[in-house]
């Protein structure tokens, strides 16, 4: 005979069926359950160091801290454990970031380069940078000072030098006459000419015992724009206009 399908007995057949479960995939075996930290921290004998994956640790992918980085599980929060010598360790992360290191004059470079070797990273002596022993420092801070103290005392020289020719001049002006003056004055103007023979006397005056080469001696190297600017005061003040086209390696 056919079989009868009661709806009472389609219902209780699906009641009592086992509900349906959602199955979740696996996670595989290489796949980490959590992303890792954009920082490692290093523990160098007991001096703790946070250091960036990347760019730092990146640069160079077979040294040995960034493979304890990479191996490191993701939810670790002790730092890693690295025997090395943590005073030299920081140069060690400078060559990770700059691919060069810059060290003071007290470390030997000898220490670097082993304690590179131990991280199994790839320094040589070109890419260490040593700051200058103090003896040199003090040399050239000697040698600008020594620039700078001729400078003073050639400009020293110049305005010594255009006292003596400013006290020329008034030697000269107040030998002549008011008449001449006026009339040269009218005419022509007053032009007043001091040579180093002139001068070379005013220096006798002033101090007897000096030699005769004092005054070319005082005005070796003193240029005729350092004599210009050395007289440009006085001869401001008192009217006059300076012409050193005769000044001739310090003799005008």
């Amino acid at each position: 005979p056919p079989r009868l399908f009661s709806p009472l007995a389609l219902r209780a057949r699906h009641a009592s069926s086992p509900p349906k479960r959602s199955i979740k995939p696996r996670a595989s075996a290489g796949m980490s359950k959590e992303p890792k930290a954009d920082t490692v921290k290093f523990n160098v004998s007991g001096r703790i160091f946070e250091v960036l994956r990347e760019p730092t640790l990146s640069l160079h992918p077979d040294s040995l801290l960034s493979q304890l980085a990479q191996d490191a599980d993701a939810g670790a929060s002790d730092p890693i454990f690295v025997e090395a010598n943590p005073d030299l360790f920081p140069l060690m992360l400078d060559f990770h970031r700059h691919r060069k290191i810059h060290i003071s004059l007290g470390v030997s470079k000898d220490a670097v380069l082993r304690e590179a070797a131990v991280l199994n990273l790839p320094v040589s002596v070109d890419d260490m940078i040593q700051d200058p022993c103090p003896v040199v420092l003090l040399g050239s801070c000697l040698d600008k000072e020594a620039a700078e103290i001729d400078a003073a005392i050639l400009s020293s020289r110049a305005v010594l030098l255009a006292h003596m020719y400013t006290a020329c001049v008034v030697r000269k002006m107040g030998a002549r006459s008011f008449q001449r003056l006026r009339d040269e004055s009218v005419q022509h103007g007053i032009r007043v000419t001091v040579n180093a023979s002139d001068v070379a006397v005013e220096a006798k005056r002033i101090t007897p015992n000096l030699q005769t080469d004092f005054v070319p001696n005082l005005a070796s190297n003193i240029k005729a724009s350092d004599m210009c600017s050395a007289l440009a005061d006085w001869s401001r003040q008192h009217g006059f206009e300076v012409n050193a086209d005769g000044w001739n390696n310090g003799m005008g």
